[in-house]
């Protein structure tokens, strides 16, 4: 692809995002002002959290592939996200499958939750010892059902795994 071709859809690229504050790039502004020889990928970061005032001012990098690599993990150490890198020689125009894209989606809880970490060979001691000590109660059938559910759906597994939880906290003995 042609320089002059790069060149154009760099420009297309940053007019599209719209910096608000101008291209702080000293070498990506001059290429979008006055041109030049340019690389072959154009990135694109803006700061990671949404209180930021540079938010909507995105920072643009041009450079090849090894340098945008070491560009794009210098930013997101600095807390940069990025937002896409384009292969300005991609023979589609910019918007149709020139950039090399992801998509990041960070769902936060209303509430703040701490992670819960079963140590599941403590879950099923505690489930056996707790079946044995009430093996004598008259509500040990009731008991029984209620801890292997709790173990089954602490290990992950489905409703129908059910057999298998019973024989592994000791409500069944497996079948020889």
């Amino acid at each position: 692809m042609s320089n002059a071709r790069r060149l154009q859809i760099l420009r297309a690229l940053i007019d599209e995002e719209g910096p608000v504050d101008g291209i702080h790039n000293d070498e990506v502004r001059e290429l979008h002002g006055k041109g030049g020889s340019c690389p072959r990928f154009l990135g694109c970061t803006s700061e990671g959290t949404g209180e930021s005032t540079y938010r909507d001012n995105p920072d643009f990098f041009a450079g090849e592939r090894r340098e945008m690599a070491g560009w794009l993990a210098s930013s997101f150490a600095e807390g940069w996200a990025a937002n896409w890198v384009c292969d300005l020689d991609h023979p589609r125009a910019p918007g149709d499958g020139a950039q090399i894209d992801w998509t990041v989606w960070v769902e936060l809880p209303a509430t703040s939750t701490t992670p819960l970490v079963l140590d599941s060979a403590k879950l099923i001691l505690a489930a056996n010892e707790v079946l044995v000590e009430r093996e004598a109660s008259p509500a040990h059938s009731e008991l029984a059902e209620a801890v292997t559910e709790v173990v089954n759906r602490s290990l992950g597994r489905a409703p129908s795994e059910r057999h298998r939880t019973e024989e592994l906290i000791g409500v069944l003995r497996p079948a020889a």
